[in-house]
């Protein structure tokens, strides 16, 4: 016990010794001769010019620290700044006694106004790759020295980075940041600031081992978004590995969203196909293996549009992308979805099931700025598979089907022109001149195989009229061939209930009036106006006399359309068309 006492002190006298003569030194030293001896070994050691314009301080403890003013150092001589770093006021505090033990205690380091321009050339180099002269190199010494900061303390930062090869500047603003790092590996923070003027704060314990990242007790925002948990970064295995798991009161994606216009220039279609032959990012989905969940109350998507209660897990590792769970609430109705993008396969092979039920679509028109005056309910699915390295191709080769169920709802003549060119300049009349109708039902099957998608049912059924519908949509062509026959409820509309086509392709879809159905119309038109002037009055033995009532007749008789005609004049009942629908989708 006395021989370790006696260690102990020695070793006091020592530090005292050292500290003592130290203090006597730098107080006798001229403080610009130790700023040019400073620039000088900066210089030498990176290459580039130190500048200290500011004072030189000193403060002799136990805790020496050093204190320096308008610190500024040179940026590569190719860069668009003089400067790459400059800086208000560094300091920086050091423990003497832990240096006895071979660690280096920072008791504080503090940096006010730093301010850091990073950028890179038309080869992508970066100014921060320093032109450092050769050395020998550096032996052994049995270990690095540990390393604890006590106390972090930044202020006023400002980081900006530009992109030479795109010319495109980025900043980074950090108002505050205060931390610790108990070890070399290990980095606790809590700072706020702003990333090209959006707002953000971050407040985590931030672990290193090996060559794994963890970012632990986080909880951080970015503009409207919070986020709660944890996450990682594996660079050890055959790619970087992202894992993570948090929790948010509010995801905002409104800031990701661009304008009406960029919105609206990106769905229409720019050439002959909807589907295009662009090679989807397959390649990026190998470069990555993630592992991902997050929850969120609300979720969003626009200023108008929101998920609640909203759940996301994927997976993606080595190309293989798997969506096992998307879900939430949105516009009255729910939304669940699977899908999965396989990468790794040759070609990449898609699978997609989505399901949504009870979604609002007069909400969804609102949120479009489509609509104000139209209502309803809609069930949707989309169950789809498919391979290829482009939409065109997945599209070619589709399989799956699509479903539609729309019950009890108001559709407008409006609605009718934004679903398809001309189809309301067909079914626009059967609206009797009004603007709306109410909707009893809406029912669409689209069984798909082999880039063929052929309607099971198709039904528009209303308080005015009916519509049914065939034909196919030939994705490999993308040409549309559709055939509608309506019906009316109302007897003065009778002569504008004509069959209609849709053809064209998808990128610029056509409706016009089936060219048989059209003379029909005319044939009952003519007929009606010559029953104004006695041309179908019963001559007393039951037939019709005079006049053009003959003509229709004898136009229905030619084609073979008699009866058609007069089914068009009594129509079913509503739920007759909508019950016929559903039992052909096995509903």
């Amino acid at each position: 016990m006395k021989l370790l006492m006696k260690v102990l002190i020695g070793l006091v006298v020592i530090v005292v010794l050292v500290v003592g003569a130290a203090y006597f030194i730098l107080t006798g030293y001229d403080r610009d001769e130790l700023k040019q001896i400073a620039q000088e070994q900066a210089e030498a050691a990176t290459g580039r010019k130190l500048t200290v314009s500011g004072p030189l301080d000193f403060k002799i403890s136990l805790t020496p620290a050093i204190i320096v003013e308008d610190v500024s150092f040179a940026n590569a001589s190719w860069g668009s700044q003089p400067e790459m770093a400059s800086m208000k006021r560094f300091e920086l505090e050091v423990g003497v006694i832990p240096l006895l033990s071979g660690s280096l205690q920072i008791s504080r380091l503090v940096l006010i106004e730093p301010d850091i321009y990073l950028e890179t050339d038309r080869n992508g180099r970066g100014n921060w790759e320093l032109d450092l002269p050769e050395s020998e190199p550096a032996q052994d010494t049995g270990g690095a020295m540990a390393l604890q900061v006590d106390e972090i303390v930044i202020k006023d930062a400002k980081v900006t980075y530009k992109d030479g090869v795109t010319g495109e500047i980025s900043n980074i603003v950090l108002d505050s940041l205060t931390g610790s790092a108990p070890s070399a590996q290990r980095l606790n923070v809590d700072t706020s600031g702003s990333a090209d003027g959006t707002p953000f704060s971050l407040e985590a314990e931030l672990t290193q081992s090996g060559s794994d990242y963890s970012i632990d007790d986080a909880s951080m925002t970015y503009g409207g978004t919070d986020l709660i948990g944890s996450g990682s970064l594996a660079l050890g295995g055959a790619r970087p590995k992202i894992t993570a798991n948090f929790t948010s009161k509010v995801v905002d994606l409104t800031g990701f969203a661009g304008s009406e216009a960029e919105a609206t220039a990106e769905a229409a279609p720019t050439g002959q196909y909807v589907f295009t032959e662009d090679p989807l990012p397959i390649g990026a989905l190998r470069s990555v293996d993630a592992d991902i969940n997050v929850s969120a109350n609300t979720i969003k998507v626009t200023e108008k549009a929101e998920v609640t209660d909203a759940l996301i897990a994927l997976t993606l590792n080595n190309g293989d992308l798997n969506l096992s769970k998307l879900s939430g609430a949105s516009m009255q109705g729910t939304v669940d979805m699977t899908a999965r993008i396989n990468g790794a396969a040759s070609p990449a092979r898609l699978e997609t099931d989505l399901k949504v039920r009870g979604l609002n679509y007069g909400d969804v028109l609102k949120t479009m700025d489509i609509s104000e005056s139209v209502d309803g309910v809609i069930d949707f699915t989309v169950n789809l598979r498919g391979t290829g390295n482009s939409m065109r191709q997945i599209a070619t080769g589709l399989n799956g089907y699509t479903e539609l169920v729309a019950t009890d709802g108001v559709i407008t003549n409006q609605l009718l022109a934004v679903v398809s060119t001309g189809l309301d300049s067909v079914v626009g009349p059967l609206f009797g001149g009004k603007n709306k109708t109410n909707l009893n039902c809406a029912i669409s099957r689209y069984d798909i195989s082999g880039g063929v998608a052929n309607t099971r049912a198709m039904v528009v059924d209303s308080d005015t009229f009916t519509l049914k519908g065939s034909g196919s949509a030939d994705l490999r062509t993308e040409k549309l061939k559709l055939k509608f026959d309506t019906k009316t409820r109302e007897a003065a509309l009778v002569s504008l209930a004509v069959p209609f086509r849709v053809e064209g392709t998808l990128a610029s879809p056509n409706a016009y009036p089936d060219p048989l159905g059209s003379v029909q119309g005319v044939a009952s038109a003519v007929d009606s106006v010559s029953g104004l002037f006695g041309g179908n009055k019963d001559g007393g033995d039951g037939k019709k006399k005079g006049g053009l009532g003959g003509f229709g007749k004898l136009l229905d008789k030619v084609t073979g359309n008699d009866q058609k005609n007069e089914a068009a004049s009594a129509p079913s009942e509503p739920e007759d068309a909508c019950a016929a629908a559903l039992a052909a989708i096995g509903r």
